[in-house]
């Protein structure tokens, strides 16, 4: 990768870091190359017997040899640097890829070789993976946190994730709903983050990746205290325009939604987040979980 690619990595909130193959996966490449090349001599060898000519029996011989590297070249190696990735070198990058849909290992492994075939280049199978997280962004999302089963957490990133969805609200709706809901990677210029704000963002994606991967169980409903339930939805229906709410589009976020709607549903991120804000702190654990748990209450956008 390139010194202005490094640097546009760096300005960019990513849900994944990059697939590292390292030098020891170049010589077990290598070794692959060589190992099916050995074998394809050895198929050689064997057939060479039924030709009479000897040049013929040795052009068998070669023929061999370079079919087998040739197959190692094309079908081995991509297997071999993919498994090596999730079982000798594995990280949190590969670990994740697995995670946010565990019954589909093997078809995201598949991609990653054919990407990797394909292009022979790291970057190739680094950005396979992401388009895997983007089309799994429901499992990989900062909603993760506020919905995870902890006293803190939810608390913790709700009062950095409030002031993070409001900047970015005002500044590129689109570009925020790409960032909060995981289904792109903007730029700390695109989402209008200062530097501390860009940092602060970082951390909590990498706090969910790690939720994430260690697989803690997702809160069940709180027993109602103070306000109530109904409340948040009441201020909402008086404060915002509710219209414009789309729940569903951040409850299934998908990267090819229309412009709008994913205008709307930062729109909609925004409006509840700061609603909750105005309730006292002590309410503010059980709101979190009553505005997002399992899925956003269906009552915000209900009829008046």
């Amino acid at each position: 990768m390139s010194v202005p690619e490094l640097h546009a990595q760096a300005a960019k909130i990513l849900y994944t870091g990059p697939l590292k193959l390292g030098a020891g996966m170049d010589r077990l490449a290598i070794a692959t190359v060589i190992a099916c090349a050995v074998l394809g001599g050895v198929a050689g060898w064997g057939l060479a017997p039924r030709v009479n000519w000897v040049l013929a029996q040795a052009a068998v011989i070669l023929i061999g040899i370079a079919a087998g590297a040739g197959a190692g070249w094309q079908w081995a190696v991509p297997w071999v640097e993919e498994e090596w990735i999730f079982r000798a070198e594995p990280s949190p990058a590969s670990q994740i890829l697995l995670t946010v849909d565990p019954a589909g290992a093997a078809a995201m492994k598949q991609r990653l070789r054919r990407a990797y075939a394909n292009d022979r280049s790291q970057a190739a199978m680094a950005l396979e993976g992401e388009k895997w997280l983007e089309e799994h962004a429901q499992a990989n999302n900062v909603l993760v946190l506020l919905r995870v089963a902890d006293n803190t957490m939810p608390v913790r990133t709700y009062e950095q994730l409030y002031p993070l969805v409001k900047t970015a609200y005002e500044h590129d709706p689109i570009a925020c709903y790409h960032w909060f809901s995981g289904t792109g990677h903007p730029s700390a210029e695109q989402l209008g983050f200062s530097s501390d704000q860009f940092a602060i963002a970082r951390a909590v994606v990498e706090r969910m990746r790690a939720v994430v991967i260690t697989r803690l169980p997702a809160a069940l409903p709180l027993p109602d205290v103070g306000p109530g339930p109904q409340t948040l939805a009441r201020q909402l229906r008086a404060n915002w325009q509710v219209g414009r709410f789309d729940l569903d589009a951040v409850d299934h976020p998908r990267m090819d939604l229309p412009d709008e709607r994913k205008a709307n549903g930062c729109y909609t991120m925004n409006a509840i987040l700061s609603e909750i804000q105005r309730f006292d702190p002590k309410y503010r654990r059980y709101m979190i979980n009553n505005a997002f748990t399992p899925k956003l209450n269906p009552e915000f956008a209900a009829p008046r």
